[in-house]
C-alpha cells in the first residue's frame, strides 16, 4: 500500500509533458560504423531518429587512426543523427592531466571538424564508476572524480564550441547507482546524484563563467529489467523514476551560475529479453541476469517512452542496442533478435513513438499524467475497499 500511494504522489507531482517538441528517439548501436545501411533501415522502420556510436581513446591519441575514420565516414552517411561518445577500455585511461585532457578534447575536435554530420558529442562515459574512470577517490578515500571530470568538460566545452558553434556538448552519460564507498570491495563509485553534486560543487569554486554543459546525458537502467520504469529509489540512484531528484540536484547545483539547467537525454536505458528456443541457435554462453519475456519487453518499452513524454526536461530517449548481442554474457535489450528478425517489441515501439510526438491523439505529457493518475486512483480505492470490507468481516465474526 505504502509503494502504491509513493507511485501516486510521483506520477501526480510530474509536471505536464511536451507539448510541442518531439523527443529524440534513438539507439545505441555500434554496427552502424560496419553496417550503415542495413542499421539505417531497421532504424528507421521502429521510428528510430538518431543511432550513438562509440569510439575508443587512450592517452597519446591526438587524432582517429585510420580504422576510426573509416568508421565515422561509414556511420555519417545515413540519414540519421549520429550521436558521439568516446571513452576508454579501462578506466585507467581517463585524462586525469591537463595534458592528457587537451589530447582527448584535440582527439573530438579533430571529427567535429571533418565530420560536420556528427553535432552531438558526449564526453566520456559512466565517469561515476572505476571501471570507467579510475580513481574515484584518493587518499583517505576524498572524492577525486567528479572535480576532474568537471575539468575535462571544461575543457573539451571551450575546445568544441570554438570550432563549431553548433555543437551539442553532452555529459557526464553517468549511470544510475553507485556505492558512495571509496573502501567498497568492488564497484568503487559514486552515485550520480553525489556524483552531479560535486561535480557542481567543483564548477562554481572553479569561478568560471561559461557552462560546461549543453545536454546532460544519464543513463536509468532498473535495478532489474522487470523493474517499473517509473519506480522511484532510495539514496542517491537515478533512474527514470527519479526525475525530481535528478532536476532538483541540477538546480541545486547549478544556481546562480553561468550554467544553466540543462535539458536531459536519457542515453541508455533497455529491458533484457529471454531467448525462445526457436532463436537459441542464434545465441552463445549463458544469461546472466533474470531477463524478462519478449512481451513484458514492449509493455516496458511502451511505460518507459510515455514516461519519457511526460517529463518537461527530457529531450531524447535511447534504447541500448538496435539488435541483441549474440553472446548472452551480453546484452539482449535490442528491437530486433541476434539474427536480423525483428521482436514482438519492435512495432509497439514505432507506435508509442509516434504516439506520444506531437500532433495525436495522446501525445500529449498532461494527458498521460491524468490518465495515470486516475489509473492509480482506481487501484487504491479498490484496496481501500477490500481492506475495510475484510475489517467489517471480522467484525461480523
Amino acid at each position: 500500500m505504502k509503494l502504491l500511494l509513493a507511485l501516486l504522489t510521483a506520477v501526480v507531482l510530474a509536471p505536464a509533458g511536451h507539448a510541442a517538441t518531439p523527443l529524440v528517439f534513438g539507439v545505441t548501436e555500434d554496427r552502424l560504423k560496419s553496417d550503415p545501411a542495413g542499421i539505417s533501415h531497421d532504424a528507421k522502420a521502429v521510428g528510430i531518429d538518431a543511432v550513438r556510436i562509440t569510439l575508443t581513446w587512450h592517452p597519446g591519441l591526438a587524432a582517429p587512426d585510420a580504422a576510426q575514420r573509416a568508421q565515422l565516414a561509414a556511420a555519417t552517411t545515413t540519414p540519421l543523427r549520429v550521436v558521439l561518445s568516446v571513452f576508454g577500455d579501462r578506466g585507467r585511461d581517463a585524462p586525469q592531466t591537463a595534458a592528457q585532457r587537451d589530447q582527448y578534447c584535440g582527439f573530438l575536435r579533430r571529427i567535429v571538424a571533418d565530420y560536420p554530420a556528427i553535432r552531438d558529442v558526449v564526453i566520456w562515459n559512466e565517469p561515476n564508476k572505476a571501471l570507467f574512470w579510475n580513481p574515484q577517490y584518493g587518499a583517505g578515500g576524498r572524492s577525486l572524480a567528479p572535480a576532474r571530470y568537471e575539468a575535462l568538460l571544461a575543457r573539451c566545452w571551450d575546445v568544441l564550441h570554438d570550432e563549431r558553434a553548433d555543437i551539442d556538448v553532452l555529459g557526464p552519460s553517468t549511470a544510475p547507482r553507485g556505492n558512495d564507498n571509496p573502501r567498497a570491495k568492488s564497484n568503487v563509485s559514486h552515485s550520480p546524484q553525489r556524483f552531479l553534486e560535486q561535480l557542481a560543487a567543483a564548477y562554481r569554486a572553479s569561478g568560471r563563467d561559461r557552462p560546461v554543459l549543453d545536454t546532460l546525458a544519464h543513463h536509468v537502467y532498473g535495478s532489474t529489467p522487470g523493474e517499473p520504469p517509473g519506480a522511484p529509489h532510495p539514496g542517491g540512484t537515478i533512474g527514470q523514476g527519479d526525475y525530481t531528484k535528478l532536476i532538483g540536484t541540477l538546480t541545486r547545483g547549478f544556481r546562480g551560475t553561468a550554467q544553466r539547467v540543462p535539458d536531459v537525454w536519457y542515453l541508455e536505458s533497455g529491458f533484457e529479453t529471454t531467448v525462445p528456443p526457436a532463436k537459441r541457435d542464434e545465441y552463445t554462453g549463458r544469461e546472466l541476469v533474470q531477463a524478462i519475456p519478449p512481451g513484458e519487453q514492449e509493455a516496458q518499452l511502451h511505460a518507459a517512452l510515455r514516461l519519457a513524454a511526460a517529463q518537461p526536461r527530457v529531450t531524447a530517449w535511447f534504447n541500448f542496442l538496435l539488435l541483441d548481442e549474440p553472446r548472452l554474457e551480453g546484452w539482449q535489450s535490442g528491437l530486433y533478435w541476434a539474427d536480423g528478425a525483428a521482436k514482438p517489441s519492435a512495432a509497439a515501439f514505432r507506435t508509442t513513438v509516434e504516439d506520444v510526438h506531437p500532433g495525436g491523439g495522446g501525445r500529449s505529457g498532461s494527458v498521460i499524467v491524468i490518465a495515470s493518475t486516475l489509473a492509480a486512483l482506481v487501484v487504491i480505492a479498490i484496496l481501500l475497499a477490500g481492506r475495510r470490507l475484510g475489517r467489517r468481516r471480522r467484525i461480523s465474526r
